[in-house]
């Protein structure tokens, strides 16, 4: 639809939700803004707009999906396993030399607990090893593997591993 059409639209919804329009500036340049109408109760048909200029927050995001994009690039890039999980231990990034160790496919590992995706164990008692990302966040540095652990890969396959880990804050 074009933005007329959707405003003619907002003007009669019963909704109160923010539609993205285009404001013009004075050099006939356009700039985003966020649109919101409300209907006022009572007899007379009023209406209250509210208007945010959404260029800075459009400019802001677009930096970030930049940022994000560069990083993602370069774990991708690298020869050795790299992955990222966010506070709740979540995995939020799983590039092709993890997929290739672990046997868990990004998409599927993505969101995953990393204790259920990486599973080092003992080889000696097969009981599970330090995570060397528990034993970083305890440390607030870096924190490794000890020498003879192994890696429980996804088919159940037992691998050889050195890792490490580090806090990004």
């Amino acid at each position: 639809l074009d933005e007329m059409q959707r405003l003619r639209d907002a003007v009669h919804a019963d909704t109160s939700e923010w539609i993205v329009l285009s404001g013009r500036r004075d050099d006939d340049g356009f700039f985003p803004i966020a649109l919101r109408l409300s209907r006022l109760a009572g007899d007379t048909p009023l209406m209250v707009a509210a208007i945010r200029d959404t260029g800075e927050q459009a400019q802001l995001a677009t930096a970030l999906q930049q940022e994000q994009a560069v990083a993602q690039r370069g774990l991708g890039s690298m020869g050795d396993s790299a992955v990222a999980c966010d506070g709740n231990r979540k995995i939020t990034s799983f590039n092709p030399v993890a997929e290739d160790l672990t046997g868990w496919r990004s998409v599927e590992a993505i969101g995953q607990s990393i204790d259920h995706v990486l599973r080092m164990v003992d080889p000696a008692t097969g009981r599970p090893a330090v995570s060397p990302l528990q034993a970083a966040l305890d440390s607030n540095g870096v924190a490794g593997l000890p020498p003879d652990s192994v890696l429980l890969r996804r088919d159940g396959v037992r691998s050889p591993i050195k890792a490490s880990g580090a806090p990004v804050h």
